[in-house]
């Protein structure tokens, strides 16, 4: 696991400067501490329902409102202030390096030969330079502060819920495979579904760029109405892989009330609801330390918790294809050029 993880960061930051690992390390930080500060919150939270249910209810509610209003206030600036840095450091430090690796490649691809050329697609090399860097921007930008953030918020959340009470947390862990499946599901088909989307308007771009820098020779030879069949035959099968990937966008905010919208409900409730009858119940036996507020605490962090894993899942596909695109793309970039124009060792004719 951790070879696997120092290869990422090896093969994915590798043209990032001091600056950007600087913005790198300030984002990771601010992650830790947002991803933190809900549970941060839930003792905040017992406090104040403990406050409400005890036999002075009225009184200590009043007192422990006017304790905790002033850490909620400390924690709401603090998260926001952090969350704003974690997103604009690594949005920025992405924006830097795709800039810095698409120069690189664009230098590179001027650096080689002509028979390289004619080897290679140029809808491939277009795509090099949009979408692939695209792909890698998104694996190293923001999308890796929410993974990193939803990670330590699915650990924090759960430490605390074994930390308050750990036969209810047993008990609530039994029912988080439910909840986390329901949130998988939708991430991971949009996922598929643009890859594939991707890769068909990849195919019609390299026709498309085929045909516009060989124009002459299209129209020489009447060949404008094959071409243009051929183009409409591949971005057809886009449009048709599109067409898939709106159907499950729209069964995932139209259709969804009728089927995943329901489990997930089905799955939060129930889970909410078997803690909280576990827990009264352990309240009403008599278990020490069992007190209203934790059973509260305990409930929002598995809620919590389970729906920062089920968004931390999908986001393994995101870099998975980030990598892919980096090992393309890298590629070309770190190729030897067989001649290139401005070497020294490059023997140029004599004129006289």
């Amino acid at each position: 696991m951790v070879r696997h993880t120092y290869l990422f960061v090896n093969r994915q930051f590798r043209y990032a400067d001091k600056a950007d690992v600087i913005m790198l390390i300030i984002g990771a930080i601010g992650s830790i501490i947002v991803g933190i500060s809900f549970p941060l919150n839930l003792l905040i939270v017992t406090e104040v329902v403990n406050g409400f249910v005890g036999p002075d209810a009225n009184i200590e509610a009043l007192k422990t409102m006017d304790e905790m209003l002033k850490w909620y206030i400390l924690l709401a600036s603090i998260t926001l202030a952090v969350g704003f840095a974690q997103m604009f450091c690594f949005s920025l430090s992405s924006k830097r390096q795709s800039r810095r690796i698409r120069l690189k490649l664009f230098k590179q691809m001027l650096r080689q030969d002509a028979s390289w050329f004619d080897r290679q697609s140029m809808g491939d090399l277009i795509t090099k330079m949009t979408s692939q860097v695209d792909q890698i921007e998104a694996g190293i930008g923001d999308r890796l502060g929410r993974f990193l953030q939803n990670l330590v918020l699915f650990i924090s959340c759960f430490g605390s819920a074994f930390q308050n009470q750990w036969k209810m947390a047993l008990v609530g862990l039994s029912t988080t495979p439910v909840i986390v499946i329901a949130f998988v599901i939708l991430g991971v088909g949009l996922s598929r579904y643009s890859t594939k989307e991707e890769k068909a308007y990849s195919r019609a771009n390299s026709i498309a760029s085929e045909v516009l820098s060989s124009i002459r020779t299209v129209f020489a030879f009447i060949g404008q109405e094959k071409e243009s069949t051929r183009y409409d035959t591949n971005l057809g099968a886009a449009a048709r892989v599109s067409f898939k990937k709106n159907i499950v966008v729209g069964f995932g905010n139209i259709s969804i009330p009728f089927f995943l919208h329901l489990w997930k409900l089905f799955a939060i409730f129930a889970s909410a609801g078997l803690t909280f009858w576990y827990g009264a119940k352990l309240m009403f036996n008599g278990e020490p330390g069992v007190d209203g507020g934790k059973i509260v605490s305990v409930v929002l962090a598995f809620l919590v918790g389970s729906i920062a894993l089920g968004l931390v899942l999908p986001e393994f596909t995101y870099f998975a294809r980030a990598v892919a695109a980096a090992k393309s793309t890298f590629w070309v970039i770190e190729r030897a050029s067989s001649y290139h124009s401005g070497s020294a060792n490059v023997s140029r004719p004599r004129l006289r």
